[in-house]
């Protein structure tokens, strides 16, 4: 099996990383529309939230997921994250004011347009990048099954070599190699002043 193959965006470290990806901005998106809706912030809910959010998001990302489903679960995690950031907020744990009335008060409507639209950005952006994903996906596993259904193909045969009906010639002087130095050239006194 191929290592395309084995990247499977619905099984294994793909799939916890890809809800690390949804997690992340899901959480983050709410965190930031809390904080611009005038609610109280703690670093606490915001952790929590993205431990609560991260194992759903890892069950629901267990096989490709359409906008709608994804836009669900976005807005799910917003109300969890809502929710811990206003439970965990100094007044309602200190007691000053019960969760309740703090959720009563804290939701006022610049947040909820702040939410809402979090929501929608949020699961445009990583519903079109969850897309990109399955598709590349896809393309890596046609590419290898092209490749294997290659592999079973037979190779074509090749045409017999032509053998020639001409004499061959025993004596034929042959080129000297390359490699071999020629006879070396004498150098001296010309052979009659030897004398």
């Amino acid at each position: 099996m191929s290592a395309a193959l084995r990247l499977d965006p619905g099984q294994g470290l793909v799939r916890g990383v890809r809800a690390a990806v949804l997690t992340a901005p899901t959480v983050g998106a709410a965190v930031l529309a809390h904080a611009l809706g005038g609610g109280c912030l703690s670093f606490l809910a915001v952790f929590t939230a993205a431990g609560v959010c991260w194992p759903a998001a890892v069950a629901l990302l267990g096989v490709r997921r359409r906008l709608p489903l994804l836009l669900l679960w976005i807005v799910l995690a917003q109300a969890v994250t809502h929710l811990l950031l206003e439970r965990l907020c100094a007044d309602v744990v200190s007691g000053q004011a019960s969760l309740s009335q703090h959720l009563l008060t804290g939701l006022s409507g610049p947040m909820a347009v702040t939410h809402a639209g979090a929501v929608l950005v949020t699961g445009l952006l990583l519903g079109r990048a969850d897309a990109g994903l399955w598709a590349a996906d896809a393309l890596l596993r046609a590419g290898a099954r092209a490749l294997r259904d290659t592999q079973d193909l037979p190779l074509p045969a090749l045409p017999e070599p032509v053998r020639s009906s001409a004499p061959t010639v025993a004596d034929a002087r042959r080129p000297r190699p390359v490699w071999k130095a020629a006879p070396p050239v004498r150098r001296g006194p010309p052979a009659l002043l030897a004398r």
